[in-house]
């Protein structure tokens, strides 16, 4: 009996230890940012998981276990909450931003969208209220779908290029400088 018991404790304080790596929301992280491989197997897509403070500069393309994806998706959720994360510079490679991305991210300042992108999610940048700077190089506004009218809630102050498809309102509130 005794034994036996012993053996159950030892096999609890085993699953314990392990339920960290049995429960990892991502499958790799590379310098810092997570990510899970896309379903094709060709693709990362930033998630959830990884450090994320201070200045993050995403890449283009990212190698884990000798193979290179390219980073094409910033996955629904990948920086919420990340109140210590103070810039971001998206690259070319990358072209849609999911939904709540950049949730509540209060100490995001300023964020880098490149030209290459064509979805942006519902709630995106929503409550990243110390968020004035975004440089976008989008050209053609028509090309990037904006999901829903809450993309930048609560954000009171923008100053840069954010070009919005016409047609499209409620996107942010901008005051003049």
């Amino acid at each position: 009996m005794m034994k036996t018991n012993l053996l159950k404790s030892f096999l609890l304080a085993l699953i314990v230890a392990m339920l960290p790596q049995l429960a990892s929301a991502y499958d790799f992280i590379v310098d810092g940012i997570a990510y899970d491989i896309s379903f094709n197997n060709t693709n990362a897509i930033v998630t959830s998981g990884g450090n994320y403070e201070g200045v993050i500069n995403i890449p283009s393309s990212v190698t884990y276990s000798g193979k290179t994806y390219s980073v094409k998706t910033i996955g629904n959720r990948a920086f919420d909450g990340c109140t210590g994360l103070t810039s971001v510079t998206i690259p070319n490679s990358v072209t849609l931003i999911g939904n709540s991305a950049f949730y509540h991210c209060d100490g995001l300042t300023s964020v880098n969208i490149p030209n290459s992108m064509t979805y942006i999610g519902n709630f995106a940048f929503a409550w990243c209220t110390s968020l004035t700077h975004i440089y976008s190089e989008i050209e053609d506004p028509s090309t990037v779908t904006l999901q829903g009218s809450n993309i930048f809630e609560n954000v009171s102050k923008i100053y840069g290029k954010l070009f919005v498809p016409s047609g499209t309102s409620n996107i942010y509130r901008q005051t003049d400088q």
